[in-house]
């Protein structure tokens, strides 16, 4: 005789059995697999954020290499670098020519850092490119072009003056008549205009333009801004504004002192100022 319920249990236990091992093998391979996955997917758009902002602080560096002799009858160079942007910069390696020499210098916003003179021993006919590595990847070159020794002395490409603004506060957060475009005169020291009315515009990040000059001596720079109306103080018309001259002198002595003159800008309230 058959025992039919006996066999129903079996083929229940059966199947029971079955399902369990099949929740097993879920939670002890597919569900820990699909745990990693979505953590290397969570680590991927980690690591994206992470080059995205190395990308925008990348972008937002600006910094300028100056190098000039450190005396004039001395053949060691003097570097400076300036942080012109609103991050911090660290710079990694200095390059001069095909030598690279390792190094980690921070330089915070809106400052300087002068390096130890460089003995170069040059001989006539010897050139130097000298240039500097930032941990953001990016590479600077020297401003005033590269060093040139000859007959004895130094020669250098580039002889000017450079203008530097901050950042331009929005209309909402000043008070003052402030556009966005200036008016650059340079003269030499016989009044000769080597740059009359030059036309420089103020962006709302950080600004600056270069004025090239052919030679070292004496020059007198003037600097207008254009500014709003404003009725309620007494300008009834847009106007030029002086913010720096009439008789602001700058001297070049290249080779005893650097080749580029820096005119920087900073905010004092509704004014525009050089620090002295």
């Amino acid at each position: 005789m058959r025992i039919i319920g006996s066999s129903c249990r079996r083929r229940g236990i059966s199947t029971i059995l079955g399902v369990i091992i099949f929740v097993g093998i879920m939670f002890t391979a597919v569900i820990p697999m699909m745990l990693v996955m979505r953590q290397a997917d969570t680590l991927h758009e980690m690591r994206k954020h992470e080059l995205g902002i190395l990308d925008q602080e990348r972008a937002m560096e600006s910094l300028c290499l100056y190098v000039c002799p450190d005396g004039p009858s001395s053949k060691n160079v003097e570097v400076t670098i300036v942080n012109n942007c609103e991050v911090l910069i660290r710079v990694v390696s200095l390059w001069i020519n095909n030598e690279t020499v390792i190094m980690e210098i921070d330089i915070p916003s809106l400052s300087e850092e002068v390096l130890v003179p460089l003995a170069l021993d040059p001989v006539n006919g010897d050139e130097y490119d000298i240039r500097v590595t930032t941990d953001r990847g990016n590479v600077y070159t020297s401003e005033n072009g590269i060093l040139y020794y000859q007959e004895d002395a130094w020669v250098t490409e580039t002889l000017g003056i450079r203008i530097i603004l901050p950042s331009r506060p929005g209309k909402g957060a000043r008070t003052n008549l402030w556009l966005n475009e200036l008016r650059v005169t340079i003269a030499d020291e016989e009044g000769d205009i080597l740059y009359s009315n030059y036309t420089m515009y103020w962006a709302i990040s950080a600004s600056e333009n270069f004025f090239e000059l052919e030679s070292a001596g004496d020059y007198k720079v003037t600097i207008y801004i254009w500014c709003q109306k404003k009725i309620s103080e007494g300008y009834p018309n847009q106007h030029w504004e002086m913010i720096y001259g009439p008789n602001e002198i700058h001297s070049i002595t290249w080779p005893t002192d650097d080749p580029i003159i820096e005119i920087k800008f900073a905010i004092d309230g509704d004014h525009l100022i050089v620090p002295g």
